[in-house]
């Protein structure tokens, strides 16, 4: 057999091997229709924190997400966003919150976005993105759509906390997004904007110190470092809440000398509204890490981030009731010195 033949012959094998394998794939395509979806292999997922970013509205926005080793897609988890303060950013919502290492303790997503240049539009507050209107929450729903389809969340158990200014973007988007959220836990945080509009149901647990002078317990003016906020009441904002959420007009209300924990109950769709005051507690997360000398020392006498957890097992959305009522345990690694839990 000449050298021309052969190759000839092996070209001629190989193309025919090719179509074969080809053939199935498009019949089974053109079988489907042309409208059909393209198969799309997703990423392999990657353990611990790392970071992401998306182009959206004109602008690049970042986040980080932790994924716990014991995390897979065959089963639906909850996804906890953590929002840093005005000047922080995502590394220092970690790091203040130690949100992370309650997630491996728990196994749950958590996402922590950057707002826009270090700042959160949260109404009336604060910085560059408020003055800019940077929509600060079509970022967070278009995160929250994203990691669901992303890494199987359960779209009943989706949850935002943040501090100071980013409390105050979760107390907005309680009010913007009830469609996606079941519950926020604004530690340190104010609310401006009292939607006109009540669009659903959101319990809430917030965290509030009373010698915060930065936003301050009752309403007025703070100030870190030279810069300088008006905030309003803590008081009228867990009113306004309790009301929405048609809870119980007199709270359950427990007391030690380091803490007030007043829990508003039987609210419409299982929700509650869970008030923790820090007696002596000032401009940081509960139980967590120091923000920046800027900031106060948190107090120890509870972890934010423990309770806060607690609470939003107990909330997911939609539920006719809590599985459990919010009932605040006791650990027994806590020292003596520990009160409500």
């Amino acid at each position: 057999m000449s050298d021309t033949l052969r190759v000839t012959l092996s070209a001629a094998v190989a193309t025919s091997f090719f179509i074969s394998t080809l053939r199935p794939a498009y019949c089974a395509r053109a079988a489907a229709g042309d409208d059909a979806p393209p198969v799309v292999k997703r990423e392999k997922i990657k353990f611990g924190r790392t970071r992401h970013m998306m182009v959206l509205d004109g602008l690049f926005r970042a986040y980080y997400l932790h994924i716990p080793k014991g995390f897979s897609r065959e089963k639906r988890v909850p996804l906890v966003l953590v929002l840093h303060g005005g000047l922080g950013d995502a590394r220092s919502a970690e790091w203040d919150s130690v949100m992370s290492k309650q997630a491996d303790k728990e196994n749950f997503v958590v996402a922590y976005p950057n707002g826009y240049l270090r700042t959160w539009n949260a109404g009336e507050c604060c910085g560059i993105s408020r003055a800019q209107n940077v929509n600060d929450v079509n970022f967070v729903r278009t995160l929250i759509k994203k990691l669901q389809t992303d890494l199987n969340i359960d779209p009943d158990r989706v949850y935002v906390a943040g501090l100071s200014n980013g409390g105050m973007m979760a107390y907005r988007l309680a009010s913007e997004l009830p469609d996606l959220i079941a519950a926020v836990a604004p530690v340190e945080g104010c609310m401006y904007e009292q939607s006109p509009e009540f669009r659903g149901p959101v319990s809430i647990i917030a965290f509030h110190g009373l010698a915060d002078t930065v936003v301050k317990y009752a309403g007025g003016t703070g100030r870190v470092g030279t810069y300088q906020l008006t905030a309003t009441p803590v008081i009228p904002t867990i009113e306004y809440w309790t009301k929405r959420n048609q809870c119980d007009a007199k709270p359950v209300r427990e007391e030690d000398e380091n803490l007030i924990k007043e829990l508003y109950r039987n609210g419409k769709n299982g929700t509650e509204v869970c008030l923790y005051t820090i007696k002596e507690g000032g401009h940081a997360w509960p139980g967590g890490r120091r923000a920046s000398f800027l900031f106060d020392k948190p107090s120890k006498y509870v972890s934010a981030t423990e309770v806060m957890c607690q609470f939003f097992w107990a909330h997911p959305r939609r539920m006719s009731m809590p599985d459990t009522a919010f009932t605040l345990r006791r650990d027994n690694q806590q020292s003596s010195e520990t009160g409500l839990q």
